[in-house]
């Protein structure tokens, strides 16, 4: 492979585009995973809510219980998709995208020649 005078070739570009493709496919599905979530706890309060204020306390407590039931049967059959293969490609799949990406940071120097410190807050 050539290299360019700083020494990447066109794989090291490939390789970061990859990863941060990984990466950031990654990161859009955990946000819709966890809007999901938080889509199904809202509604099943606002259905148990609507259900007290037209029937009654009882029918909104039985409403609470059944909802609640389907909620953990749906989250039960989550949790055991992510035990599955594609889980662990999944995760697997993150972890090397951010490792290649954490790399490709450490061997780059900015233009002056000097090396940076991230400054966190």
């Amino acid at each position: 492979m050539k290299k360019d005078k700083d020494g990447r070739s066109n794989m090291d570009g490939a390789m970061v585009v990859a990863a941060s493709g990984v990466q950031g496919f990654a990161t859009v599905w955990n946000g819709l995973e966890a809007a999901a979530k938080d889509i199904t706890t809202n509604v099943a309060a606002e259905t148990v809510t609507t259900i007290k204020h037209k029937y009654g306390t009882a029918a909104g407590q039985a409403t609470d219980n059944a909802v609640n039931s389907a909620i953990n049967v749906g989250i039960t059959a989550f949790n055991i998709d992510n035990l599955g293969i594609k889980a662990v490609v999944k995760r697997t799949g993150k972890q090397t995208a951010q490792a290649i990406l954490e790399d490709y940071k450490l061997q780059e120097k900015p233009p002056n020649g000097k090396e940076v410190e991230k400054l966190t807050k």
